[in-house]
């Protein structure tokens, strides 16, 4: 069962970003380049990152 509908290409998105810097991972916004889904029913996703 989903909780959400599956993403597209073009959407933003918001994350959380890994950085060497801060001890927690820092919110990000994102854009959706592509989506790809599995046999299964996964779906995943390529970001182009954004900056604060």
């Amino acid at each position: 069962m989903r909780w959400w509908p599956e993403p597209s290409a073009g959407e933003i998105v918001w994350y959380h970003f890994p950085d060497n810097i801060h001890p927690k991972p820092k919110p990000r916004s994102g854009l959706i380049v592509s989506t790809k889904g599995d046999d299964e029913g996964n779906v995943f996703v390529s970001v182009a990152y954004g900056t604060s």
